[in-house]
């Protein structure tokens, strides 16, 4: 993840810009001593933050494996984020075995890339627009770059 200069930080703020993240282990863990395949636990929040809050907070607590945001997936205002977070839940339960309280087990045979794929895509069916990291920063720098423009050429 990236830092943003000052001015696409602005504009990050302007709008309201708000996350739904899935958060875990970057690979599964075993659910037992002996468990040659283990489980992949996620859970999925919520986070108007551009900094990285949960892998810090999350990270902490787990001594012998990396555990994190895995993605993010951006959209616009919170009444959106809620109802992309009860999709992406949605999506989860139909495939997961619920572990204990906000965690669900996604199995030992998740792919990474293909799920975040399938979160944006579940976003897109409900009309939800919604972008990964680097889509939203190009996002901001075409609205900075609309917005310089037309402080340079107020006549166009």
């Amino acid at each position: 993840m990236r830092m943003l200069t000052p001015l696409l930080r602005r504009a990050f703020r302007e709008r309201e810009y708000v996350a739904v993240y899935v958060e875990g282990p970057d690979r599964p863990i075993p659910r037992k001593f002996g468990d040659n395949q283990g489980g992949w636990p996620v859970r999925v929040g919520i986070t108007s933050s551009w900094t990285d809050k949960v892998t810090k907070e999350s990270n902490r607590h787990t001594p012998y494996h990396w555990q994190g945001c895995l993605f993010r997936v951006w959209t616009e205002g919170k009444h959106n984020a809620h109802r992309l977070k009860a999709a992406i839940e949605r999506l989860i339960q139909s495939r997961a075995e619920h572990i204990k309280m906000n965690w669900l087990d996604l199995g030992h045979e998740l792919d990474l890339d293909i799920f975040e794929f399938e979160c944006h895509d579940v976003g897109k069916r409900q009309g939800i627009k919604c972008w990964d990291d680097e889509g939203l920063v190009m996002r901001l720098r075409r609205q900075t770059d609309a917005s310089i423009q037309r402080l340079l050429d107020p006549f166009s």
